[in-house]
């Protein structure tokens, strides 16, 4: 093949990706008022596995989370991730005029904070290092659909708290 030719051939595949898009990218969706975000896997369902979530755990035993939101079963180094299906936001119609963005149930925002501070329980007792949290709240947030809002809660909080 001619250097042109390969030249050629290059530009041509660079566009076809750029015409085409990546298919591994999120995908915002509306529902109802609602936005939700939609993460870059080839099935969305309400419960993820994450292997080798942990390593070498002081403690086995009693590191499961019960949570109305969230749930976190371990199997092994296992953790396996159920979402509870809910409504975040307030139905339409039920906002206020000089709301400008739409409000967070705080069921919600307690829920999430209860899963986090259940998290950070479970590092406390030994049943998986802080950067495995972390880990686990990061892998929650890119492989399960939320709103953009409650995934940030998810992953970092309501406030800043380390993990």
């Amino acid at each position: 093949m001619t250097p042109p030719t390969k030249r050629l051939l290059a530009i041509s595949f660079a566009c076809l990706i750029l015409l085409t898009g990546c298919r591994l990218s999120y995908r915002l969706e509306g529902q109802g008022t609602t936005a939700v975000l939609i993460p870059p896997v080839s099935r969305i369902s309400p419960t993820v596995k994450v292997s080798n979530a942990r390593s070498h755990p002081a403690v086995l035993v009693g590191c499961d989370i019960e949570n109305d939101l969230l749930g976190l079963e371990w199997r092994g180094n296992t953790a396996e991730i159920c979402l509870q299906s809910e409504s975040y936001f307030p139905a339409p119609g039920d906002e206020r005029p000089e709301e400008t963005a739409p409000r967070v149930y705080l069921d919600s925002v307690q829920r999430i904070e209860a899963f986090r501070d259940a998290l950070k329980a479970r590092v406390v007792k030994g049943c998986l290092r802080s950067n495995e949290a972390q880990a686990l709240t990061r892998t929650i947030v890119e492989r399960l659909p939320f709103p953009p809002l409650i995934g940030h809660f998810i992953r970092f909080g309501s406030e800043v708290d380390g993990i």
